[in-house]
């Protein structure tokens, strides 16, 4: 039996023809899949990874659009389409991972023997072998946010990588075992968050911006001397991932729900990437229940009481902050996080 952990490599020409659907494509992968594409230059190499989560389905609409073009990029490129498995799992871009599995996109540089360890650990293996010039990573989100893109410290590159698909920037030190920390200590590397997964600008913003990054021979990645490509008040700093603490029940709606330990505000999502001031309104605790967030930084220590307060049940922001992927989807506010609180930006 073949292991769903194994890499499907296809080099260059071997790919079969392309389906017209892209789930067609998929089944015809079965499991992840690095394929090689030449292009009109040798000398240098790009790469594009998506779906590795299965719910997030922009990425992977836009690479397939691509093959099936039959267009040549400007470099040598390499796409590596992930958590195909999920993806297909009915009712298809439904599941972020598999029941029981583990996030893959939360293992790499942390080595576990399961599915999702020997998986990343063998795209780290086809990673190393190439030398690469840039890397991408498309997601989608489950709130309402713009394009923006994620990275691991402000410097030109990735803020170009950024402007092929928007206009903001998140700057993290957080180690969550991503592909693109793996990746950002040997290129320029960042992740994509193009917009709501099934929003028709959320699959607009990923072709236009693959577009951009596989047609454009220079990404002007060196021109270091250049007019910063982002404003300042457009890069986002210092993230605190945070989360619901374990065993709450959650909800969103417009109102306490008196069977639910936290109720969130239904409309909290309107609030990415905006300034919201201390003393903001987010929800309502259960009485009785237990304080429900929790909340980490780089320097691995919980800050959720400096940045929220509980009055007569109210929960309240502390501070100002600006957050980032806030979700009112309850499913992926417990299996990864409620939000990111930013510090508001300079300018």
């Amino acid at each position: 039996m073949t292991d769903p952990a194994h890499i499907h490599v296809f080099p260059p020409d071997a790919l079969p023809g392309i389906p017209a659907d892209v789930e067609s494509l998929l089944r015809s992968f079965g499991g992840p899949s690095w394929i090689e594409q030449r292009g009109h230059n040798h000398s240098r190499r790009r790469l594009v990874a998506t779906l590795l989560h299965g719910n997030e389905p922009s990425g992977v609409r836009a690479v397939h659009a691509w093959l099936r073009s039959g267009r040549v990029p400007a470099v040598d490129t390499v796409f590596y389409i992930g958590s195909i498995r999920a993806a297909l799992a009915p009712p298809g871009f439904a599941h972020r991972f598999l029941p029981g599995e583990r996030d893959a996109n939360r293992c790499y540089g942390l080595p576990a023997d399961d599915v999702q360890g020997r998986t990343a650990g063998a795209f780290t293996d086809l990673f190393r072998r190439r030398r690469f010039e840039a890397v991408i990573d498309i997601h989608n989100t489950t709130g309402h946010n713009p394009v923006y893109g994620v990275g691991f410290g402000v410097d030109p590159a990735r803020l170009r990588l950024t402007t092929l698909f928007g206009e903001w920037y998140m700057n993290s030190n957080l180690t969550l075992g991503t592909l693109v920390e793996m990746t950002s200590a040997s290129c320029p590397s960042i992740a994509v968050e193009t917009g709501r997964a099934g929003d028709r600008a959320a699959d607009v913003a990923a072709w236009t911006g693959l577009e951009r990054f596989l047609t454009l021979d220079d990404l002007g990645l060196d021109r270091s001397g250049d007019p910063p490509p982002l404003p300042a008040d457009r890069v986002l700093n210092d993230p605190v991932r945070v989360s619901i603490a374990p065993q709450l029940t959650l909800a969103f709606g417009d109102a306490a729900d008196p069977q639910i330990d936290l109720t969130l505000r239904a409309d909290i999502d309107r609030h990415n990437f905006e300034c919201i001031d201390a003393q903001t309104a987010i929800g309502w605790l259960r009485p009785g229940a237990q304080w429900p967030l929790v909340a980490h930084c780089a320097d691995a220590l919980e800050h959720s009481r400096d940045m929220f307060e509980l009055r007569d049940g109210t929960l309240y922001t502390r501070r100002p902050m600006v957050p980032v992927m806030m979700t009112t989807d309850p499913g992926i506010a417990r299996s990864d996080c409620l939000f990111y609180a930013m510090a508001p930006a300079a300018g």
